[in-house]
């Protein structure tokens, strides 16, 4: 199964979320650079989302973009 992050509207195409943090750390790492704390900051990039890898964020974000009739209230699930 692969967990979602994000879900772009304008295609419906899918973001995972290993691909998202990946994204972060490196974006977090490079502003951590600057102030020497390259690492730190990386590792904070990876953990910042990590609540959603659970079913129920998956499910959260699925029903938001294909079913929006029946919407879940926005941040209704925790994902941190």
């Amino acid at each position: 199964m692969e967990y979602i992050a994000h879900i772009r509207e304008e295609d419906k195409v899918n973001q995972s979320v290993k691909e998202h943090l990946l994204g972060v750390k490196k974006l977090a790492e490079n502003y951590g650079e600057g102030i020497n704390v390259k690492h730190l900051a990386g590792l904070a990039g990876l953990l910042q989302d990590l609540g959603k890898y659970t079913d129920q964020f998956r499910e959260y974000l699925l029903k938001a973009v294909y079913e929006p009739e029946n919407a879940p209230v926005r941040g209704s699930v925790e994902h941190f």
